[in-house]
């Protein structure tokens, strides 16, 4: 059967609103399964960074249970194997986002790894976007229908996908869901908070459902 499989970070799951339990049915991910009619495998969790995201990818590739501590209770991950009938969307968070699924997932310890260790933020940032296209790149030529979509891209040469067609743009023609949420601030989870609230939710799946259906789209994938 084919299965929709959501990555990301919080801005792509049902976040921080509070009235609704976990991951309620009107987030965004949900709503594009049901468009789609593919079962949901959804990947996503608050504070993630490319690092853990592409660990996940890499896991269900292989049809592995991801086994990641977390401090608060995080997602249950059980195996899924990806297939070439599945649609993948991924999301791959802030590029300066650093996360290391190798290292217990503490805010300080990571931080204390990166500043002692690490290349500038702006280089790290770097490396993270061009593996973000080159995953992106390589699944759909494993055959395996993949679209990515950036939320922010931290500086103004990762902003370039002429060498990764497979990125699904804002409704205005960028590749900054961030900033285009900052000039909707309709869909806005409380004033300031560009967390998708339900009327955000139910544009991006629509808006993410048309753009799939597209022929254009779907010629990449034939």
């Amino acid at each position: 059967m084919s299965k929709l499989f959501v990555y990301g970070c919080s801005f792509s799951m049902g976040f921080n609103d509070f009235q609704r339990k976990k991951d309620p049915k009107y987030s965004w991910p949900f709503l594009l399964s049901n468009y789609l009619k593919h079962p949901l495998v959804l990947r996503s969790w608050a504070g993630y960074g490319w690092n853990q995201i592409k660990t996940f990818i890499d896991n269900d590739l292989l049809g592995y249970v991801t086994d990641y501590s977390h401090p608060k209770k995080g997602p249950e991950f059980y195996a899924e194997k990806l297939t070439t009938k599945d649609i993948v969307i991924i999301s791959p968070s802030y590029f300066d986002r650093i996360r290391f699924p190798e290292l217990t997932y503490d805010d300080n310890k990571q931080m204390h790894v990166v500043a002692k260790y690490g290349h500038s933020i702006d280089k790290m940032a770097k490396i993270q976007f061009v593996s973000f296209k080159a995953k992106v790149n390589l699944l759909n030529q494993a055959g395996i229908r993949t679209l990515g979509w950036p939320w922010f891209g931290y500086a103004k040469d990762m902003n370039d996908y002429n060498d990764c067609p497979f990125i699904i743009p804002t409704p205005d023609g960028g590749y900054s869901f961030q900033r285009w949420m900052e000039k909707n601030p309709q869909y806005h989870l409380v004033p300031g908070d560009t967390h998708f609230n339900e009327a955000g939710h139910e544009f991006i799946a629509e808006y993410f459902f048309n753009y799939i259906r597209d022929g254009k789209t779907l010629d990449l994938w034939r």
